[in-house]
């Protein structure tokens, strides 16, 4: 087989195994191209953008992604009224709340494959199995702006997070994601199974450590993307995973932060490979409400699939 055969079939397997992460760029550069001027999109690609043109966009992306008067606010650190506005728009509901506190919700996790991973879903759910972890639902879905502030309160409001927030924001909502809803047939379990996953199977992004779904499956997943001593990415995946350039900037110290990057084994990956959203016990009911329509918890309640508390 001639070197010009090779590599048209590792092509082939590059464009295969890319599709969704094509897809995701694409649908960033339409996105961009109305926000920015008609040379971005390229310079971005090329990594040709200066810091003041990476900030700018950001500031537009925040406005076009949260409306201009929560952006404002984010940027002037009004965050008693966001909370407010937060509070104001998260109504309670009291008969879904009924349905949770039927629920054993230490035999129950949950775990989301971001748009960045899901050409990796298969891997995913075969890592899951392989720890012994049941999938009760597995749910393809997207998910609207209010879902995500009520996913990520503290995080849209940390001052900290202001520069890569948008394009997080960007590449998660109205994207393809899958739910898996977990749990462990045991009588016995010696912490919330939300916990562990947390604690065992989750892993940091940006860090290699094995047999994790971001330190493994997503970490070497998106590290062919990455060049330059982990500070930036190839072109191809400039737009899909940092379509402002914020990541690049962040990662070379370019933009003033708190620079918890420079603690992961691949700096940009901190930023741009998140692979999986997992909520701990603190959160799992929250993650609950967002997720799952009340009918459709009603319905996994009723044929048994999610553990119930035992009333002794």
């Amino acid at each position: 087989m001639t070197n010009e055969v090779i590599g048209v079939y590792i092509n082939i397997i590059y464009l295969m195994k890319n599709i969704e992460l094509k897809q995701l760029s694409n649908d960033n550069e339409q996105i961009i191209k109305c926000l920015t001027n008609s040379t971005f999109v390229e310079r971005s690609k090329l990594d040709e953008l200066t810091t003041d043109e990476c900030i700018e966009a950001n500031m537009a992306l925040a406005a076009m992604m949260y409306g201009t008067e929560v952006s404002n606010l984010i940027k002037n650190g009004n965050y008693t009224r966001l909370d407010s506005i937060h509070k104001e728009i998260s109504e309670p509901n009291p008969d879904y709340d009924q349905l949770i506190n039927q629920i054993d919700m230490n035999k129950l996790g949950i775990i989301i494959i971001r748009p960045e991973l899901m050409e990796a879903q298969e891997e995913c759910i075969k890592l899951i199995e392989n720890n012994n972890l049941d999938i009760i639902l597995n749910k393809d879905i997207k998910i609207n702006f209010h879902q995500y502030w009520n996913l990520y309160p503290h995080g849209l409001i940390d001052p900290g997070s202001y520069q890569d927030f948008p394009t997080r924001t960007l590449n998660y909502i109205n994207k393809d994601i899958t739910l898996l809803l977990v749990t462990k047939n045991v009588e016995y379990i010696s912490k919330p199974i939300s916990d562990i996953i947390t604690d065992e199977l989750k892993g940091r992004q940006g860090s290699h450590t094995p047999g994790t779904l971001r330190g493994d499956i997503a970490y070497n997943g998106l590290k062919r993307f990455v060049k330059d001593k982990g500070e930036n990415l190839i072109k191809d995946a400039n737009i899909a995973l940092d379509p402002i350039g914020a990541y690049r900037k962040l990662a070379s110290n370019k933009i003033p932060s708190d620079r918890a990057h420079n603690t992961a084994d691949c700096p940009i990956l901190f930023y741009a490979a998140q692979g999986v959203h997992i909520p701990d016990s603190k959160e799992i009911t929250r993650d609950i409400k967002i997720f799952l329509e009340q009918k459709e918890l009603e319905s996994l309640i009723n044929t048994g699939k999610i553990p119930i508390k035992i009333v002794k």
